[in-house]
């Protein structure tokens, strides 16, 4: 183990992490820009005109990511062009633009990160590669500026469960934490070096998983302030990360086609299995823990059983890349969010497997 100290000294490494974030954007645009050929030419394999069923909606941008709003009902979706807004997750099908205006925060940039908390007054965090930083609770912005972006480029945020507790990375190797004391954030800062790209805190606020050097995966105690473990490398770069609920296991997925799921305590790998040839995007646990849903750039989306590892389902829905993949509070409707614009949903049954709840997705294959 070994401690780190607060450090106002940053190293910047500019040219090599502007590199790495604009490969991303250029990869999200190639994506984008084929979905728009395939609308032109009429190909794909799922219609990008109306919904035959309430259930699956169009919308007017590649959606980024999805939530849901605690159990109000509601879901929120960050889209590319319309911002972040909140409806109802079984509302007529139209354009999501048109369901009302975004929520009153600052305009966020292509590529913007976001993360929201669970609960009815959710916290928002917010940040970009210009710089700028929102931090929100409900819909009252507590902070925000627009920081030198060679100097602050965020290069990923997150929001533990309860949004209590919240962070961001920044491309100086810095990491912002702001916590809520009933009244107001408080903010502090401590440095952690290495090549970092992606960072979730566990559900309960206490550990933070950091990638570094792109593939490899740390584990930090945030009241300790130590690393508590180094887990073995992907042999791709690390794409997606996932707490269970009680924060004592984490799932990841690599480029190179693994879910992994890992024993924080131990550092142990409990099991692997391949996803997919192409590379997943997304990955999130259920809220119960029993299942693992993984999505990415073959536009399937993978359904595992947490226990075992053992394969629950595959289902077909959309007709670009899944960005963003969410659970409901009580874990029996998982939504999926497309660079094609749609949100499907689907029902979580008893034997764990998924219905999708619109007529032009395809039956999961349960097993």
């Amino acid at each position: 183990m070994q401690a780190y100290r607060k450090s106002s000294e940053h190293s910047y490494q500019t040219t090599a992490r502007a590199g790495l974030l604009a490969l991303d954007y250029l990869k999200e645009l190639l994506v984008v820009g084929g979905v728009l050929l395939t609308v032109l030419l009429g190909f794909g394999m799922v219609s990008v005109s109306e919904p035959e069923s309430s259930t699956a909606r169009r919308h007017d941008s590649p959606i980024y990511q999805v939530g849901f709003v605690g159990e109000t009902g509601q879901i929120w979706v960050h889209s590319r062009d319309s911002g972040i807004r909140e409806l109802a997750a079984d509302s007529t099908p139209q354009l999501i633009s048109e369901l009302g205006e975004p929520l009153p925060f600052p305009k966020l940039a292509p590529g913007c990160r976001v993360a929201r908390s669970s609960g009815s007054l959710p916290t928002t965090i917010t940040g970009d590669h210009l710089g700028r930083f929102m931090l929100a609770r409900g819909s009252k912005v507590h902070t925000y500026f627009d920081a030198p972006w060679i100097a602050k480029s965020i290069i990923d945020v997150c929001v533990s469960a309860h949004g209590e507790t919240a962070y961001a990375l920044n491309q100086n190797d810095t990491i912002q934490q702001w916590k809520w004391d009933g009244h107001e954030f408080r903010q502090r800062e401590f440095s952690i070096p290495g090549d970092h790209q992606l960072i979730r805190v566990s559900p309960d606020g206490d550990y933070l998983a950091i990638t570094l050097n792109l593939n490899e995966l740390l584990l930090w105690d945030t009241n300790r302030e130590v690393e508590i473990q180094r887990l073995a490398p992907h042999k791709k770069r690390i794409a997606g990360m996932a707490w269970s609920p009680d924060s004592q296991r984490l799932a990841t997925c690599g480029e190179d086609g693994v879910l992994r799921l890992w024993n924080r305590i131990t550092g142990d790998m409990l099991w692997e299995q391949k996803v997919e040839s192409v590379g997943p995007l997304t990955i999130v646990y259920s809220p119960m823990g029993d299942l693992i849903a993984v999505g990415g750039f073959d536009q399937q989306v993978t359904v595992w059983h947490a226990n075992s590892g053992e394969l629950a389902g595959v289902g077909i829905a959309h007709s670009a890349a899944i960005r963003a993949l969410s659970f409901n509070p009580t874990g029996n409707q998982l939504i999926s969010a497309s660079l094609d614009g749609q949100l499907q949903r689907w029902l979580v049954t008893n034997q764990n497997s998924l219905v999708p709840m619109n007529s032009h997705a395809q039956e999961f294959r349960t097993r």
